[in-house]
């Protein structure tokens, strides 16, 4: 039987919450605290309910070898075949042994969805170490009654995140279905975010960093075979109306993903969502610039061409080895000197010189945007 003790103690006293603020450069005291107390609450679930499996935010981390990449996570997004009574109960259970967190009944929204989705939401309050004056409240979420064969693994318990010791196994989404499931996140008008639209950047921010990470080991088709399950998976919730067909899934995700960039100037981001990359970009903690946003959108756009892609061919050779390509110069620019990169920018530029439209979208473009936007053009994207 695990302690009921908090196993992070240590990490939420205040002067280490400080110490852990400065060390990582984030912006907010209580991000960080909140991100300790995810992993306190999945380390105190795996006592009352072991098959459960993290997706979400708070898997992204264990994914990623350096600090520098990784993010804070907001909340505990979890799935688990379990069915819904076992599920409320093992977070009363949960509860119980952890007086420090107030834990109440399921949240029910007050307006009527077209969907009935298996989930039991909890906003749990608990009194900040950081932020004294009030309760603070985090967020858990629990799929409940699903059978579907996610990718999924144990993480390794000799992991440090942000000097955490993770010293316990996890179940977490792999990193392909992390993509695939968060891909399905941005067709807004069929099966997306909706209401959340705030957490758009933190998703393309998640996304692109996990395609990184991997690098060589990047396989298209687990891509694909995630986002084909969470597509499905979304579909099976609604209830007042037929669900979207995966064409109309496909073309909303990229038409929703080429809207966030200025239409006159691909390399800025559009207005409005602009706003919305900026808070995120407060509590990241990195030297994350809008440059470097404009690029893991082009990234994930550049994915969800080849999704498109990959539905109507069925084969995912050239695609692979094309998403390599990409993210091995991506990896390499950071060693790559200023010539070598001007360079590389002439070439792309001579080789849509008598293209006047494909042209003048990247000639004022650095060599990165220019890279994913020649490899746009080549998959038949017309952006």
């Amino acid at each position: 039987m695990m302690s009921d003790r908090r196993r992070f103690a240590s990490f939420l006293e205040p002067r280490k919450l400080q110490e852990t603020k400065e060390e990582y450069g984030f912006g907010d005291i209580r991000a960080v605290e909140k991100f300790v107390l995810d992993c306190e609450i999945a380390y105190q679930m795996l006592d009352v309910l072991p098959d459960f499996s993290i997706k979400g935010g708070l898997a992204v981390p264990f994914h990623l070898k350096d600090d520098k990449f990784r993010r804070l996570s907001e909340d505990v997004d979890m799935v688990t075949n379990s069915p819904k009574k076992d599920v409320e109960e093992a977070v009363k259970r949960m509860a119980a042994k952890c007086d420090w967190l107030s834990v109440g009944d399921p949240y029910v929204p007050r307006t009527r969805s077209d969907k009935d989705l298996p989930l039991l939401t909890y906003f749990c309050k608990y009194k900040s170490a950081a932020a004294p004056s009030g309760p603070s409240e985090i967020k858990i979420e629990i799929f409940y009654g699903n059978d579907a064969e996610y990718a999924t693994h144990r993480t390794d318990p000799d992991i440090r995140i942000f000097g955490m010791p993770i010293d316990f196994e996890l179940q977490i989404f792999g990193r392909e279905e992390l993509i695939g499931d968060k891909l399905s996140t941005l067709p807004l008008e069929t099966i997306g975010v909706g209401e959340r639209t705030k957490d758009i950047p933190k998703h393309i921010y998640d996304m692109a960093t996990l395609l990184k990470a991997g690098c060589e080991d990047t396989t298209i088709t687990d891509v694909v075979s995630g986002f084909e399950r969470a597509c499905k998976e979304e579909n099976s919730y609604f209830v007042d109306r037929n669900p979207p067909t995966y064409d109309e899934i496909l073309r909303d995700l990229i038409s929703f993903i080429r809207k966030t960039l200025d239409q006159s100037n691909p390399s800025r981001l559009e207005g409005s969502y602009k706003g919305r990359l900026g808070l995120f970009k407060r509590n990241l903690g990195v030297g994350y610039a809008d440059r470097n946003h404009v690029t893991d959108v082009m990234l994930v756009w550049t994915v969800a061409e080849m999704v498109r892609i990959m539905s109507e061919e069925k084969s995912d050779h050239d695609m692979s080895k094309r998403l390599v390509h990409i993210l091995l110069e991506l990896r390499n620019l950071t060693e790559q000197e200023g010539s070598a990169q001007r360079h590389k920018r002439k070439q792309l530029l001579d080789k849509h010189r008598d293209n006047a439209s494909r042209y003048d979208i990247i000639k004022n473009m650095g060599y990165e945007h220019a890279l994913l936007y020649d490899n746009l053009f080549e998959l038949k994207s017309e952006p």
